[in-house]
């Protein structure tokens, strides 16, 4: 047994897992912007650069948010009264999401079906998912185990909470939790480590089994 070797084999992992879900995020965020107008691109990519606080659009943004709310003489008592000054910046960014994102949530995800039903892209990706479902993983290409029927249970679980979310962070959280799962699964029955190219496709016949 070697604990430190261990260790650095899971931060590595996560590191990883969380290097791939930025990067597939951005690609699918890519895709979809393709089919906008101009106008509504537009739009996305502003909303999508304030929420991004590695920007200093985005720092701006939440940072005068956050400033207004935490010397408002509305809130009585005040913030700092009430919760510990290291802790100030993520109650407010809840209060944020919560105020914002939760209703807006239904009426989002209703016009995005709305949207890719009329593009056909609904459609399709309804037979894409029928599709890898009737195959098992080696026909597919997949040659890692993939989770038994029993984990597959538990990652549909965390799915379906995932999509009653509106807080990006605590989805986020969610499909890291999904992709630690899987990782672990392929790597305890082979007893090595896999890359993104062999982790990607388990993924998605993962997703499709959990559809």
């Amino acid at each position: 047994m070697a604990p430190p070797i261990k260790s650095k084999k899971k931060q590595n992992s996560s590191f990883v897992l969380l290097k791939l879900i930025k990067s597939q995020v951005q690609k699918m965020s890519r895709v979809f912007s393709s089919f906008m107008t101009p106008k509504k691109l537009m739009v996305c990519m502003i909303i999508e650069l304030s929420r991004d606080k590695c920007t200093y659009f985005g720092c701006l943004v939440q940072e005068y948010v956050k400033n207004y709310l935490s010397q408002s003489s509305k809130l009585d008592p005040s913030i700092e009264l009430l919760i510990p000054e290291d802790q100030i910046d993520v109650v407010l960014e809840k209060a944020m999401h919560k105020c914002i994102l939760q209703p807006l949530k239904g009426h989002e995800e209703a016009m995005l079906k709305d949207f890719h039903t009329a593009d056909g892209s609904w459609r399709q990706l309804k037979e894409n998912l029928q599709f890898v479902r009737q195959r098992n993983p080696q026909k597919l290409g997949l040659f890692a185990l993939t989770p038994d029927l029993e984990e597959l249970e538990k990652i549909k679980v965390k799915f379906i909470t995932m999509q009653k979310m509106y807080s990006p962070e605590k989805k986020v959280m969610l499909l890291i939790q999904v992709c630690k799962l899987i990782y672990t699964v392929m790597e305890n029955n082979s007893g090595r480590m896999y890359d993104a190219d062999d982790f990607l496709p388990v993924l998605t016949y993962v997703i499709a089994q959990c559809a």
